[in-house]
């Protein structure tokens, strides 16, 4: 007989997810790092301290943290830059290798000579030590910066190819360790497939993966499936992610290797299936297109953002860290001599893992290329026989070594934080070897949690304040952003409108003088060498400062400008590094000093992300837009729109607030809240608040 439940239970599963919510949002404005949150809920409402959730809550919660963690490391396949993995694949070699060797090393030094633990103690802690917590280094990656895509760098395809590296070394060695516990108790157990069994499943899978995809999977999907998925937009795409994902998963438990590793390898696998010919389906300009045109397929990408992410992002991901939580013994940690067994162990082991960013200096000295660099400083010497716009500061190919080498230690510092973190896979390798084994004690269970638990701390703190400082600097460096292999199709079709009017305005700086710009950014200025003829062309503000002979010197933010800076050079936007919050801000510049083809640009494409986010516009976007754009600016109706479909307070309740203007709240009540039925379609088309320069432009767009 089914009983309702207990309105006790009910609010105690009410705060318990209130409480995930609100620590994750303030450990990620707080200290960037929003994973610690959950974890310290986990800690409390679990059973190393209150014991508050009920044991079967807590191992279901378990479960579907579980089921999180793999759809992290899913959606890290799916982002992961192949051509990037492969490019770097001996670099990312040789730092999983310092990560397994110096954990297990430095753990001998220590634990066996300096604490005298016994040997195969000491292995398995040092093991549980050399792993990288997989799914806290792409969550990191995903939250710590809203400028950069790390995905999209080269220093992040080096992180991502040696974590899942470590991770995987780290799971074959719980596997082992599991099986110790036979040794152990005497069984008879053949130690050669019980090490190799693991061993060989993980390599076999990652050689047979790419070459079954490139010459049978992927030539099938292209010549017989890729074309009918378009017919079933987001719906096929789910059901093959499903399909690929268990049977990946599958496989790689039955093979005897990781689950997680079988995870990533479903999302590299998806990522290449599709043909990448500029007419293949999965080829599209924007989601908008996927969505819109009966010939092209949303991708994965976006069919996991749009079903899979928010239920990831707000539930499951959160219980997966709750659940490292509820693994910590709290209260036994805290003696004399575990405190400072721990501490010391744990700054060893920062420093082992550390190590691993050692290799981005020492990898850009090995190939520094002084012909490449000379090519660069002689079209730097020429700037004023051809480039439009260059910003004064040194290449990422410098002519010296030493300059090299120190555009390369941000990288380097940002890929030793990020391997520092241990997070699940340490802890079930402990765990592993204390509860399974007889070789692991109390004592050292309780010092290698403490390495483990303060690394996972400190890693992500670090990795976040690094990404806060230094983010754009990094996604501009040499180990910074890398163009994806389709966009250079969407490049050539920004470059096509007005073309003519920038071939006419970059013949006209050819010949015409270059002129210098200041800008102050707080106590800093900044100096740019620009042709006057192709900054007059796109801006009249600037055009009007020259005219009348002023030297034009402004208090700007340095991400805008160099915006406007990087559109005027290329004629195009990027499509990795530009978030909400910098096109607003580059909107707001283009009107303010009468950009308007630089307003154009950067506003269309504005509209087309927050569509994909589906997400309102925040209170301080919606005051900034109306502080800065004319009453009339398309842009605020847009806002209302959104707001709208996707947005919380009505009107009223707005005005109650009394955050955002008044005129918001009136354009809001105007057009009314409305129901969303994703199934009919987008429910703001983007088409109908860009801003077409043609009618001809307006029918391409699909609007008309």
């Amino acid at each position: 007989m089914k009983k309702e439940p207990k309105v006790v239970d009910i609010l105690i599963l009410v705060s318990f997810f209130t409480f995930l919510w609100i620590s994750e949002y303030l450990s990620a404005k707080v200290i960037r790092a929003g994973i610690i949150g959950p974890i310290a809920v986990g800690i409390v409402y679990g059973q190393p301290l209150s014991d508050i959730l009920h044991h079967d809550w807590q191992e279901t919660f378990l479960y579907l943290g579980y089921i999180g963690l793999i759809l992290i490391i899913f959606e890290g396949g799916l982002s992961a830059r192949i051509d990037l993995l492969k490019a770097n694949f001996t670099l990312s070699m040789l730092g999983a290798a310092t990560g397994v060797l110096f954990p297990i090393g430095l753990s001998y030094l220590l634990l066996y000579l300096g604490f005298g633990y016994g040997a195969v103690e000491t292995f398995i802690i040092g093991a549980a030590l050399s792993a990288t917590s997989l799914g806290t280094t792409f969550a990191v990656i995903a939250s710590a910066s809203k400028s950069v895509d790390l995905a999209q760098t080269r220093v992040g395809a080096v992180l991502v190819s040696a974590a899942v590296i470590d991770d995987v070394t780290g799971l074959v060695m719980s596997s082992v360790i599991h099986d110790l516990g036979s040794i152990s108790g005497d069984s008879d157990v053949n130690l050669g497939w019980l090490i190799g069994r693991p061993i060989v499943a993980s390599v076999a899978m990652a050689i047979l993966t790419p070459v079954l995809t490139k010459w049978f999977f992927a030539p099938v999907f292209r010549k017989f499936i890729e074309r009918k998925f378009a017919k079933f937009d987001h719906l096929s795409n789910i059901m093959l992610m499903i399909l690929a994902l268990s049977a990946f998963i599958s496989i790689a438990a039955y093979a005897g290797t990781s689950i997680l590793f079988g995870a990533f390898l479903a999302g590299a696998f998806l990522t290449y299936l599709p043909s990448k010919h500029p007419e293949g389906p999965f080829v599209v300009m924007s989601r908008e297109e996927g969505e819109r045109e009966k010939h092209k397929s949303p991708t994965f990408v976006h069919t996991f953002e749009c079903y899979c992410l928010d239920p990831q992002q707000y539930v499951l991901e959160p219980l997966f860290f709750a659940s490292i939580g509820f693994a910590i013994p709290f209260l036994d940690l805290w003696t004399g001599k575990a405190i400072w067994r721990g501490f010391v162990y744990t700054l060893l082991m920062l420093f082992a893992k550390f190590i691993v960013g050692a290799w981005i200096p020492i990898w850009s000295n090995v190939e520094h290329d002084p012909q490449k660099a000379d090519q660069v400083a002689q079209e730097e010497r020429n700037a004023e026989n051809g480039q439009a716009l260059r910003k004064t500061t040194s290449s990422p190919y410098s002519p010296t070594r030493s300059a090299a080498l120190k555009s390369s230690l941000s990288p380097g510092l940002l890929l030793g934080m990020a391997m520092v973190a241990r997070g699940e896979i340490g802890l079930l390798i402990v765990e592993i070897g204390y509860n399974n084994t007889s070789y692991v004690s109390s004592e050292g269970f309780i010092t290698a949690i403490w390495a483990i638990l303060l690394n996972t701390i400190i890693g992500p703190i670090c990795v976040g304040l690094w990404i806060k400082h230094k983010g754009d600097a990094i996604g501009k460096g040499p180990w910074g952003l890398v163009p994806g292999p389709n966009q250079e199709k969407m490049q050539n079709q920004q470059r096509s409108a007005g073309s003519g009017e920038r071939l006419e305005a970059h013949n006209s700086a050819a010949q015409g003088p270059i002129v210098t710009i200041k800008i102050d950014i707080g106590t800093t200025t900044l100096t740019y060498q620009i042709h006057k003829a192709i900054i007059c062309h796109f801006s009249a503000s600037f055009e009007r400062a020259f005219m009348d002979s002023i030297s034009p010197k402004m208090n700007a933010d340095i991400t805008t400008f160099n915006t406007f800076i990087d559109w005027l050079n290329t004629g195009v936007l990027s499509s990795t590094t530009l978030s909400k919050d910098i096109l607003l801000k580059a909107v707001a510049f283009g009107y303010n000093f009468t950009a308007p083809a630089f307003q154009v640009a950067v506003h269309n494409k504005l509209v087309d992300l927050m569509i994909a986010k589906r997400k309102a516009p925040s209170d301080e976007e919606v005051c900034f837009a109306f502080e800065e754009l004319a009453a009339d600016h398309v842009l605020l109706d847009f806002f209302a729109e959104m707001h709208c479909v996707w947005g919380t307070w009505n009107a009223q309740e707005m005005r109650v607030r009394g955050v955002v203007p008044e005129a918001f709240c009136a354009r809001v009540e105007n057009k009314g809240f409305r129901f969303v039925d994703l199934l009919a379609g987008p429910p703001v088309k983007a088409c109908e608040f860009h801003v077409h320069a043609t009618e001809e432009e307006r029918w391409g767009c699909g609007g008309a």
